[in-house]
């Protein structure tokens, strides 16, 4: 059977989106007596998702496609046809939250206004930041026009054929008559011309319609349409290498990975960069420090290939190849407004900024 759901044992999520955009709302959270001065929030985990967008071409014969050769002096297809290919791929980390990292932001009860903004899981995005929004748009997919499947307006003689070869004859010698009026126009030879250019536009355009139309019927037509696959992987801090992700073929198009129709889409996953280990006695330190944690991610080079070929490659923060460090919470912890707005990664949990606003 052939499917578009990956049965990969290795908590892969796969799934087809048609959202033009994605919003990460971002709530503000006030610290205050009622909260008990502090804020509950968790930080993020990374997961891998790869966007695999192909195109699909399905092909319509026409009715009169047995009889294109003959009367057009070209073949046309005689059968149905899907054919399909592998338009982009795309990676990018994104953070999940962490239920092992849930911790709690707690001020001074002196401290002025202070808050914090959270994403909808939680998951820390600031504090005593300005009202940026957070939002991540998708690129809109490609749209394609649908083909005229207008009937053309053939003479009476095609109604009343009396076989399939004559309605051919019929089609074919109005399709010529439509290619010579046009001819006409652009020329110039014809009785009655245009009055301006906004006419003759208008005509052409008919002529052109009704030329399609009716070439329709012999050539048939071709559908096209984007199709968008998300995966996701949870990657544990380790290489991968050469991880089938799921099967391509021009055929069906995306299908599982144990579909031998189709060739293997492989993951390769390189870490570059780790955060140091923390020592016995630092990790005990700062366990005890009532301060605010963030991720201190390692960084990876994710690729994606088929048949040796590179399709992508990306840089990712990888929090499960990172560490952990803490900022004080004297820092918040101020009498007037010249704190510090702390801006944070809600995908690796690393501070993007520190400043003053």
């Amino acid at each position: 059977m052939r499917t578009t759901l990956m049965s990969i044992a290795v908590a892969l999520l796969f799934g087809s989106s048609s959202a033009l955009m994605a919003q990460t709302e971002v709530f503000r959270y006030e610290a205050t007596a009622e909260t008990g001065y502090g804020v509950v929030y968790t930080l993020p985990r990374t997961e891998i998702e790869i966007e695999a967008t192909v195109l699909e071409h399905v092909y319509m014969p026409g009715p009169l496609r047995a009889y294109a050769e003959k009367y057009l002096a070209q073949p046309a297809g005689q059968h149905q046809t899907k054919q399909y290919s592998l338009l982009s791929l795309k990676i990018k980390g994104i953070g999940l939250p962490d239920t092992t990292k849930r911790y709690v932001v707690t001020f001074d009860k002196r401290t002025v206004a202070p808050f914090v903004k959270l994403t909808q899981d939680n998951i820390l995005h600031s504090i005593n930041a300005g009202e940026g929004p957070c939002s991540e748009t998708k690129a809109q997919p490609l749209v394609f026009a649908e083909p005229d499947r207008k009937l053309p307006s053939l003479p009476r003689e095609y109604a009343q054929a009396g076989s399939v070869n004559k309605q051919a004859e019929v089609a074919a010698s109005h399709l010529y008559e439509l290619r010579e009026r046009l001819l006409g126009v652009v020329t110039g030879e014809v009785e009655q011309m245009p009055k301006d250019g906004e006419a003759m536009r208008l005509v052409l355009d008919q002529l052109k319609a009704e030329e399609r139309r009716t070439l329709r019927l012999f050539m048939g037509d071709t559908t096209q349409r984007t199709i968008t696959h998300t995966l996701r992987i949870s990657p544990d801090g380790n290489d991968i290498q050469s991880r089938i992700l799921f099967r391509f073929s021009p055929d069906w198009g995306i299908v599982d990975g144990d579909d031998l129709s189709g060739d293997p889409v492989l993951l390769n996953l390189k870490v570059i960069e780790r955060a140091p280990e923390l020592s016995e006695k630092e990790r005990k330190k700062l366990a005890k420090i009532e301060g605010i944690m963030y991720n201190v991610p390692g960084v990876a080079v994710v690729s994606v290939s088929l048949l040796g070929k590179e399709l992508s490659s990306e840089r990712i923060s990888l929090t499960q190849a990172g560490g952990m460090q803490s900022l004080t919470k004297k820092m918040f912890n101020v009498k007037d407004k010249t704190g510090p707005s702390v801006y944070f990664d809600i995908h690796s949990g690393a501070i993007v900024s520190i400043r003053q606003e």
